[in-house]
């Protein structure tokens, strides 16, 4: 199952990128380190003359509008290649039964590809709950993360009206502690912690049959979310202690390894997985009812 998620996410790639992720090992550590050391520079030649060295503002070493600009940018640049690699898997999949197939039947079937999204309930009927767990813990936990980044804390509330300073992405204002945002950060950051070390000593112990073999992308992916997870909980501490240099240290860091992460493993490696999986099912379930409608009228 692994072998062929691999040769597919390959096949529905058109850049050829995650070929030669999954064929290179050396070539995808170049590629993260080489984007992680572009965020580094970038921020580093763009920050702020006078930053705040008394209190841990972020906005006073990189303003916030300029930071909104480059998160829209890169979520821009990253639903291109996911989108249009997930309408690749679409295409590949579905053949000539594509324009075919009523769209009252994609109407009615497209419950499914939500269903299958959130509560992966697929998943649990070929491994033990635990997996399952670990598994929905990492994908509600990135999606959780991801929606509040790229949604609601960042320039997507612009962009229809609803912007708000402190709906920012970048803050210098902390929630209070029962606000339902700080909530669901909370809960991505508890379940992608969980969630991912589990994964980790899971492959490192070798105990289970997912775990016995291990790709090198499958490491990039765990690290790289490790460490995003980890250091993001540094930048919070950090913040919250008022210390401003390290906190802004932390920041670099965190970008230096949560950017490679999102614009290289999310459209072209395992992530990918994360948006390829749902929609094959629903199109399987799509095929199902079209086949079952053409017997009947038969």
């Amino acid at each position: 199952m692994m072998v062929m998620r691999r040769y597919l996410t390959s096949k529905y790639d058109w850049t050829g990128f995650s070929r030669r992720f999954y064929t290179s090992e050396s070539f995808e550590i170049i590629a993260v380190t080489v984007v992680g050391l572009l965020v580094g520079l970038a921020l580093w030649l763009f920050h702020a003359e006078n930053p705040d060295m008394q209190h841990a503002r972020l906005n006073t070493v990189w303003p916030a509008p300029a930071i909104e600009i480059a998160d829209l940018v890169m979520a821009a640049i990253l639903s291109f290649f996911l989108l249009s690699n997930t309408w690749r898997c679409v295409k590949f999949n579905m053949g000539d039964l594509l324009y075919k197939i009523p769209l009252s039947i994609y109407i009615r079937k497209a419950w499914e590809l939500v269903s299958h999204f959130v509560t992966q309930r697929k998943f649990s009927e070929c491994t033990d709950k635990m997996q399952w767990l670990v598994h929905l813990l990492i994908m509600t936990g990135y999606a959780t993360a991801f929606l509040l980044v790229a949604v609601f804390l960042a320039g997507g509330l612009h962009v229809i009206g609803l912007y708000h300073e402190n709906l920012a992405f970048q803050r210098d204002v902390e929630y209070a502690i029962w606000h339902p945002i700080r909530l669901l950060g909370y809960y991505a950051t508890a379940a992608l912690l969980y969630g991912t070390t589990y994964a980790i000593i899971g492959r490192l112990k070798k105990k289970k049959a997912p775990y016995k073999y291990s790709h090198s992308t499958d490491w990039m992916f765990l690290i790289l979310l490790e460490l995003t997870t980890l250091t993001g909980i540094f930048i919070h501490f950090a913040r919250l202690l008022d210390w401003p240099m390290t906190t802004y240290v932390l920041y670099v860091v965190h970008l230096m390894v949560a950017v490679p992460m999102l614009v290289l493993e999310v459209p072209f490696a395992k992530w990918a997985h994360l948006a390829f999986r749902p929609v094959i099912l629903f199109l399987t379930q799509v095929k199902e009812e079209y086949f079952k409608e053409q017997k009947m009228l038969a």
